[in-house]
């Protein structure tokens, strides 16, 4: 039996050219992935570290700036400045785009009464708040700044510092003034009371000139303060304690005294500001440790110890040290679980 048209065809090498196109096609490929691998951090730490350099001479030093690759993402940035500052970094050599993360708006929040001008507000960073205090006591001279800003990376004011403290200005400058003024990106709220009609009329004149949108004065009177001029206790205390569980508690790490989550002495230092419009006020700062501690570790001596900072922190902002008092309390409890176990309070009287 013929058994030839069976046989399978003899095996026919592959032709050299294909192999050559494979190593030809892969391996500068394999290369190019090596070389991003290594390069790309080095790429992305000079790029972030230049685009940090052009931002600090434009004088934004506190931005942000963040690298995938050659894109750089920034942050922290004020809103007027946003489409300027962005060219700007995206002409940088090596720089392919940029992406610009904006700050969550928050409020800014006057009080202005009897010589006094509280300054309620969030920036991304120390510095932006410092601009903005800066910029109101600039405006106005005639009054005590408290400064009851606080660094929240994310967030700020939705207008410029300037506009803000020349708004600041109006209302330190109305005569007879007892007023809250609320800025907000949908506009300005302000209640309260000034002397008569003529400088309720040039108040809200100056406030619907600025650039911060309607004024909403529904709230605004004339004629003598509601109120007589002194500090109510009791509503500082709220405050104040409001202040704490807003911030999320005076926090210290577990067994020491070093702070733990939260705002630590940035909050403890506001409230300070706070207390000084009280300045005869007593202040009590309690503060907690848990029975169980590690050996070596005095329970009743690390609450004592942490009560003792937040007030040396408290008499750094001006809170005469008379005035405070310590206290100090042991609870049964792990402090890694009860939290409480390692807070501290301050409570006013």
């Amino acid at each position: 039996m013929d058994q030839t048209a069976a046989d399978p065809p003899p095996h026919q090498p592959r032709p050299q050219w294909i192999g050559w196109t494979l190593t030809a096609v892969t391996v500068p490929a394999l290369l190019a992935g090596l070389g991003v691998a290594v390069a790309g951090p080095r790429i992305e730490a000079e790029l972030t570290h230049t685009a940090e350099g052009a931002l600090g001479t434009a004088g934004h030093p506190d931005a942000q700036v963040s690298a995938v690759g050659r894109e750089l993402s920034l942050a922290g940035l004020p809103g007027d400045r946003l489409a300027a500052v962005s060219t700007m970094v995206a002409n940088l050599p090596g720089v392919d785009s940029v992406v610009v993360r904006e700050l969550a708006p928050t409020p800014v929040l006057l009080r202005v009464r009897d010589g006094e001008l509280l300054v309620s507000a969030t920036g991304h960073s120390v510095l932006a708040t410092g601009r903005l205090l800066e910029e109101i006591i600039a405006r106005c001279p005639g009054h005590r700044v408290t400064d009851l800003t606080l660094p929240v990376p994310g967030t700020g004011p939705a207008y410029a510092s300037t506009a803000l403290a020349a708004l600041a200005q109006a209302a330190a400058e109305a005569r007879g003034a007892d007023l809250t003024v609320a800025i907000r990106p949908d506009g300005v709220t302000v209640r309260g009371v000034v002397a008569d009609a003529d400088q309720r009329n040039v108040l809200l004149e100056r406030l619907r000139g600025s650039e911060f949108g309607p004024v909403h004065a529904g709230g605004l009177t004339v004629g003598p303060p509601p109120h007589p001029s002194t500090v109510d206790i009791r509503a500082l205390d709220s405050a104040v304690g409001r202040m704490i569980d807003g911030s999320g508690g005076v926090n210290f790490e577990a067994a020491t005294v070093r702070w733990g989550e939260g705002h630590g002495a940035a909050l403890v230092e506001r409230i300070g500001r706070l207390l000084r419009v009280a300045p005869k006020s007593l202040i009590t700062v309690t503060a907690w440790a848990s029975e169980e501690q590690p050996p070596g570790v005095d329970p009743r001596r690390l609450a004592g110890r942490r009560a003792d900072l937040v007030r040396d922190l408290l008499v750094a902002q001006g809170v005469p040290r008379e005035l405070v008092s310590t206290v100090a309390r042991v609870e049964p409890g792990p402090e890694t679980f009860v939290p409480h176990l390692r807070r501290a309070r301050v409570t006013v009287s």
